[in-house]
């Protein structure tokens, strides 16, 4: 009853801007709530304006505020900071400990902007003890956005402190043939400001020059609360006849809420010269002269002196360790190409390969030393055991013809093919006989055994 009680006193008695659940502390005024804006009645479009959020108590804090997402028709709104400031002020002589959000609003339209309020969780002590939780509402503001008179007229005005626009170009503007292409890159910079309200650029060409216009780029940066945004344009200029062009200049304008005034940012005109391609042979290509090559290099010297400095240290370190390093990686290197050469496994390779080439002789060499590299590997196995494993893969009848026919002056007739299906064989059963037969502790190798 008495919770019913005062939530139907909660809906229709303000107090300091919020509703609570908790009848004791809004009685006995432990709670307290401020909202404010900063520019505080009127803003101009685009014009970051900042909705301070102040929630005080003279206890203490049992749960941290949860502030919610702000919505807001005809804005954009965000809540930058990932935590709130704390502080504390006195208030008819008592300390009230408090915390501060602030969230950002960008106006997009002119006219009455409606702030909805905020519902925020909290809780505080009661009694030296920890509280429940319950919510404070804030109450709604109203904004009054306007467009300046100076500005009347102008579609995506930048309201901004601080304005930066420069361009950058592929390559000169002169001594062009026809069939060039030449990029260009816009890049603004605002402070305070979103790069999603930052305009578009508008580029235009006479007849006689495409153009072909990429993706914007757009991000933005937080510094303490505040923003700055960034957008990039890039556009390509194709020239498709020989002629002189002009490109017209490009005017951003923009407000500045500081100065109260209307400044207008310019990239001047260009002019492009566009030849034929034989006309520019003719004259030469520019910038391919000893004198301009020597000028460039020692402009980039000049400017970059630090740079190569340290990245010529950089490459004297690299060569001092190499040096250093480089005769162990040899020897390194040298051992376990060593131990792959000698391993079953690449002996069993090349011993494959000669049979596929008919070698005769290579095949009886190779096979000798893979042979000793299986009982230097396993010597459990024995004589008894490799000749058991060579009768039972049948690898012994086409290798005992391999050995009679060996001396004879005519080509040897063995079916090489079935050599190297019965050599696999003989693989996979000497494979499972060493696994029958684990070596003896202490037993000797035998290098080269006689059967």
């Amino acid at each position: 009853m008495r919770v019913r009680l005062f939530m139907a006193f909660a809906l229709f008695v303000p107090l300091c801007g919020f509703a609570n659940t908790s009848e004791e502390l809004l009685g006995d005024g432990h709670v307290r709530v401020r909202v404010r804006t900063e520019p505080a009645e009127q803003v101009v479009i685009g014009e970051q304006t900042r909705l301070f959020v102040e929630i005080m108590t003279d206890t203490w804090f049992s749960k941290a505020p949860v502030y919610p997402e702000l919505v807001i028709d005809g804005a954009i709104a965000l809540l930058p900071e990932p935590f709130g400031s704390n502080f504390t002020e006195r208030i008819d002589g008592v300390t009230f400990a408090a915390q501060r959000r602030s969230y950002l609003i960008f106006p997009e339209r002119a006219g009455i902007l409606e702030i909805p309020g905020l519902e925020i969780r909290l809780g505080v002590a009661e009694e030296g003890k920890a509280g429940t939780t319950f919510t404070v509402r804030t109450r709604p503001q109203r904004l009054n956005v306007i467009v300046p008179s100076e500005a009347l007229g102008i579609d995506g005005l930048i309201t901004t402190p601080r304005l930066e626009v420069y361009e950058r170009w592929s390559r000169g503007t002169r001594d062009l043939k026809v069939g060039d292409a030449i990029e260009r890159t816009v890049r603004m910079n605002a402070d305070r400001a979103l790069g999603m309200l930052l305009p578009e650029v508008t580029f235009t060409a006479p007849p006689g020059i495409a153009v072909y216009a990429d993706r914007p780029r757009i991000s933005d940066s937080i510094n303490r609360g505040r923003y700055r945004g960034e957008r990039v344009e890039t556009v390509t200029y194709v020239l498709q006849r020989p002629g002189d062009f002009i490109l017209p200049a490009i005017e951003l304008p923009w407000w500045d809420p500081v100065q109260g005034s209307l400044e207008v940012a310019v990239l001047a005109e260009r002019t492009l010269e566009v030849r034929e391609i034989d006309e520019v042979v003719a004259r030469g290509e520019p910038g391919f002269s000893w004198r301009d090559v020597v000028a460039g290099l020692w402009e980039n010297t000049r400017k970059h002196g630090l740079s190569l400095a340290l990245a010529a240290f950089a490459a004297m370190l690299m060569v001092r360790l190499w040096r250093w390093l480089w005769p162990e990686f040899l020897v390194s290197r040298r051992a376990r190409r060593e131990k792959r050469l000698a391993s079953e496994n690449h002996l069993f390779r090349v011993l494959e390969k000669s049979v596929r080439h008919h070698d005769v002789d290579a095949i009886v060499y190779d096979f000798w030393r893979w042979r000793d590299r299986w009982f230097a590997d396993a010597p459990s196995l024995g004589r008894g055991g490799f000749r058991q494993a060579s009768e039972s893969s049948g690898f012994a009848k086409p290798w005992a013809e391999l050995e009679r026919q060996r001396y004879r002056e005519s080509s040897p007739s063995i079916d090489l093919a079935e050599l190297r299906a019965t050599l696999r064989d003989l693989r996979e059963a000497l494979r499972k006989g060493t696994e029958a037969q684990p070596a003896p502790a202490g037993s000797p190798l035998r290098l080269n055994p006689i059967e």
